[in-house]
């Protein structure tokens, strides 16, 4: 029987955002040392992980742990 919570490819792609996520999170502490300003942060976040600006806002100022998803 095949139900909604054994499709792989959702699972993975879930996954995928999720650690997404917590690297840009992680570069965003990081960026925080440094003497840019914020929209120049989220512009280098953006570009290096070509993502939009709201993904980079949530990834940044929402608390998401992988098992929420």
């Amino acid at each position: 029987m095949r139900t909604r919570l054994t499709n792989k490819s959702r699972i993975l792609e879930s996954l995928d955002a999720t650690l997404r996520d917590l690297e840009i999170r992680a570069c965003w502490l990081g960026l925080k040392l440094s003497d840019l300003n914020y929209t120049d942060k989220i512009k280098y976040i953006m570009d290096f992980w070509n993502v939009s600006k709201e993904t980079v806002e949530k990834a940044v100022y929402t608390d998401k742990v992988i098992s929420e998803q």
